[in-house]
């Protein structure tokens, strides 16, 4: 499959679409404020980019990274969005059921969204899931979704202080990061999906970039063995010539660099004598200019002596 295609699969177009449509359904009758109706705009878009774009061909049969980016989304990110578009009135609403007010409790739905994010990432069931690509993908999908909501339920439209939905919120993110860590930092990946070769996705269609490079290195495979054979004895006349005049050229420019060598050796020899002896006499020089200095000196201090006697005399 090429990791430039669209996924338009209908039923993942069927179930953004009934989202959008219960959402402008509620807004008849429970309708929300400009801010929580772009929310769930920028939601339904987060979720068309990771459904329905190329990253959902990438997801699903090429790197690991991009399925996770489109788990994430769907886990946490998109059903945030559409926690907050919920108007208020809505929620007080559906909070009057009380299998809502159970689910939504944080001591029931943080532990329902880390239990759903940790068993779906069990090698054997993520590999199962990926390997179908159907109703047990689906099945996934949605799951993640189901506990995001209810992950978000209680920031959102709890009523708890904001140190409590910040404590919640802190423990959630901490109690999954060893999760993400662990898919990080290991050398190889746990997944047999994404580190088998010979898998179904990857062999029915290689990447461009893996047809490039081995279009290339079957192009320097030719070249190198071209090169071989006319570096053997040729039959061909011209080509012998051809090999012929190229040895002779590169033998007469070796000749003229050892003559220009050997011409100028010389020169260079004394430059270098030249500078090594007044790198040494350098010191001597000093030493001679300072003595010549110091008897000036004393020099002229006799003078001034002579000077003051004659003076002294008259």
């Amino acid at each position: 499959m090429d990791p430039h295609s669209w996924s338009l699969h209908w039923d993942v177009l069927l179930a953004i679409g009934v989202l959008a449509a219960g959402y402008v359904w509620s807004q008849r009758r429970w309708p929300a404020d400009a801010r929580r109706r772009a929310a769930f705009d920028l939601a339904v878009i987060l979720l068309l980019a990771v459904y329905v774009t190329p990253l959902h061909t990438i997801a699903l049969h090429y790197l690991l990274s991009v399925h996770l980016l489109q788990n994430v989304v769907t886990a946490e990110w998109a059903p945030g969005l559409v926690v907050f578009a919920i108007a208020p009135s809505l929620a007080h609403e559906l909070e009057r059921w009380q299998a809502v007010r159970v689910l939504t409790h944080p001591l029931v739905a943080l532990p329902l969204w880390l239990g759903t994010y940790f068993v779906w990432h069990v090698p054997p069931i993520y590999d199962a899931a990926l390997e179908q690509s159907g109703w047990l993908l689906h099945l996934e999908h949605l799951t993640y979704f189901f506990a995001g909501v209810l992950l978000w339920w209680p920031v959102v439209h709890g009523r708890y202080s904001d140190g409590a939905k910040a404590l919640y919120l802190f423990g959630a993110f901490v109690l999954a990061a060893p999760l993400g860590l662990l898919l990080a930092l290991l050398p190889r990946p746990i997944y047999d999906f994404y580190r088998a070769p010979t898998s179904s996705c990857a062999s029915s269609a290689p990447s461009t970039l893996l047809v490039s490079s081995a279009k290339a290195r079957d192009e320097r495979a030719a070249t190198d063995e071209q090169r071989g054979r006319d570096q053997q004895a040729p039959s061909d006349p011209f080509r012998a010539a051809q090999h012929h005049h190229r040895d002779e050229h590169g033998e007469d420019r070796l000749r003229r660099d050892e003559r220009r060598h050997d011409r100028d050796a010389p020169a260079i020899e004394r430059g270098v004598e030249t500078r090594v002896a007044d790198s040494v006499d350098e010191p001597r020089r000093h030493e001679r200019t300072r003595s010549a200095a110091d008897a000036l000196t004393r020099i002229r201090a006799v003078g001034d002596d002579d000077q003051d006697h004659e003076r002294r005399g008259h």
